[in-house]
């Protein structure tokens, strides 16, 4: 179905005229017949009446209006999603988790909208899972995780592990069974280096999936939680003189344990991943 034709087809009922349908369209009347006229020999009916009056739909016409619009509005959400901005050569559809979006995701991302090479940046936050389906479905170039599962057409860079230390806002705070521990979900292999440790725990009355959302509980409410080392460090950084905000200490007796990050492109013929790299090492991101 030729959509230039849709659009007339709306253009027209909205207007109520061929001629007030080509001005809107800025195509001349004749192209307005000739599209009507396609239109209706592949639906094989007659979609409008024309009077002196002005134009009405006959009942096929009007069962293929909201059709039409719906077809209208899908095929500009399509553009919108597809298209590149003005000046833009192409655009690059990045991924990332809400875990390590604040763990090197926003630095990553801000360097990459500073780089001059003339491309747009789409970035969308989701489960390792829906990430991996993107690239592998080719909807995401790039995708920022824990763990890397990675295809032939695909390249892996390790970047630096994020190192998580114990935390609290109480010198004196039990290193087992503390009543105000707060659990913070790492992935797969925090759990297993938690569970090793941990083995005698029992479950946290408080937990949370990311980082950044167990640093601003404990900030305001106190406990202890596994937390990196640098993401504290920039709060402190920020909290200078800021009394409201509760005092963390690491409780360096307590294991720490290390929290890998991994940067997974698509490999094609466009883009040599050199610049990315380089970028990365530039950051200080890459692990070496």
């Amino acid at each position: 179905m030729n959509q230039s034709a849709l659009k007339t087809f709306i253009a027209i009922i909205e207007t109520g005229s061929l001629v007030k349908a080509s001005e809107r369209l800025n195509v001349t009347q004749s192209s307005v017949t000739m599209r009507l006229k396609a239109l209706e020999e592949e639906v094989g009916q007659t979609l409008i009446i024309r009077q002196k009056s002005g134009v009405s739909l006959t009942a096929a016409g009007t069962k293929l209006l909201s059709y039409a619009r719906v077809i209208d509005g899908l095929w500009g959400q399509a553009l919108r999603a597809t298209s590149l901005p003005q000046g833009m050569s192409q655009i690059y559809n990045i991924g990332c988790t809400p875990l390590l979006w604040d763990l090197g995701g926003r630095h990553f991302f801000n360097k990459l909208r500073a780089y001059e090479v003339g491309f747009a940046l789409s970035v969308q936050q989701a489960d390792e899972g829906v990430l991996i389906k993107g690239l592998n479905e080719g909807t995401i170039d790039m995708a920022l995780v824990g763990e890397p599962v990675v295809r032939k057409s695909q390249k892996a860079l390790q970047l630096d592990d994020e190192e998580l230390a114990l935390y609290s806002d109480r010198i004196e705070t039990p290193l087992r069974f503390d009543s105000q521990y707060v659990y913070v979900d790492y992935g797969p292999d925090f759990r297993r280096q938690h569970d090793e440790y941990y083995y005698d725990a029992g479950a946290a009355y408080v937990s949370f999936n990311t980082a950044q959302m167990a640093l601003s509980y404990l900030r305001e409410f106190g406990g202890s939680a596994y937390l990196p080392r640098r993401l504290v460090k920039e709060a402190r950084a920020q909290d200078e003189g800021d009394d409201a905000k509760k005092r963390l200490f690491e409780m360096e007796q307590a294991p720490c344990f290390q929290l890998q990050k991994h940067l997974i492109m698509k490999l094609d013929e466009r883009e040599d991943s050199a610049w990315i790299e380089a970028l990365l090492s530039e950051s200080d991101l890459l692990s070496r």
